[in-house]
């Protein structure tokens, strides 16, 4: 069996780490953002969570997603743990101004090449969309949103009352993610192309969007697995 992983790019503020952290605790794989990647340039080890076997791959999945549409049809989502997103509003945003700023440092420092050989990892706004682009078994999700709405989110995320603030954390953030999509790979972060599965989350809410990823890297698996 291939090794499968799931990289998340788009927007700043569209909802990516969450719908990337909900995934993994669902599937039991391992999660990369800026915060984890950097420890493992400080010499932790990759292996921050277990991995889930073949049967508990599917298992898992199906349980949650079953029991997030129950949830949704009775409108009881905020109920269950699983299925909020609130209790992770003090973690960072992943890209910022001290982002890569070429190949060898991505590659290097966040040793993609080891992530793609172990799989069952999933990889929030560094670039995986274009660094493992080559790679069987990566299924590559953009998240993208409205303007306001990712606002909206990032005032919520760190705790501001200022929208212009929020809206600069935005700016700076897409601008370091852009100079490094094009510097290296002559690419656009919000090139719909790059992507083999795309959710606006303003049209949806994060957890609809989390259970479309899901099904949608459960097909990839089953057809890969063939």
């Amino acid at each position: 069996m291939r090794k499968s992983m799931v990289t998340i790019d788009g927007h700043i503020g569209s909802g990516g780490f969450d719908v990337g952290r909900k995934i993994a605790r669902m599937l039991g794989w391992r999660l990369f953002d800026r915060v984890r990647l950097q420890a493992i340039e400080n010499g932790q080890s990759l292996d921050l969570a277990d991995q889930a076997t073949e049967a508990e791959f599917s298992d898992r999945l199906w349980s949650w997603v079953e029991r997030a549409a129950s949830y949704f049809a009775v409108g009881a989502a905020g109920d269950d743990p699983l299925l909020q997103g609130g209790a992770d509003l003090h973690l960072p945003l992943t890209w910022d101004r001290h982002g890569p700023t070429s190949a060898d440092a991505l590659s290097n420092s966040h040793d993609f090449s080891r992530l793609a050989k172990d799989g069952n990892a999933v990889i929030v706004h560094r670039a995986g969309a274009v660094e493992l682009a080559q790679n069987e078994g990566v299924a590559r999700v953009g998240i993208f949103a409205d303007w306001d709405d990712r606002v909206r989110r990032v005032m919520a995320r760190e705790g501001l009352n200022d929208v212009s603030a929020a809206e600069r954390i935005i700016f700076e953030r897409e601008k370091s993610q852009r100079e490094y999509f094009d510097k290296v790979h002559d690419a656009d972060p919000e090139d719909p192309e790059l992507y083999d599965f795309v959710v606006n989350t303003s049209d949806k809410h994060i957890d609809i969007a989390t259970i479309e990823v899901s099904r949608y890297v459960k097909e990839q698996r089953d057809r890969i697995a063939v």
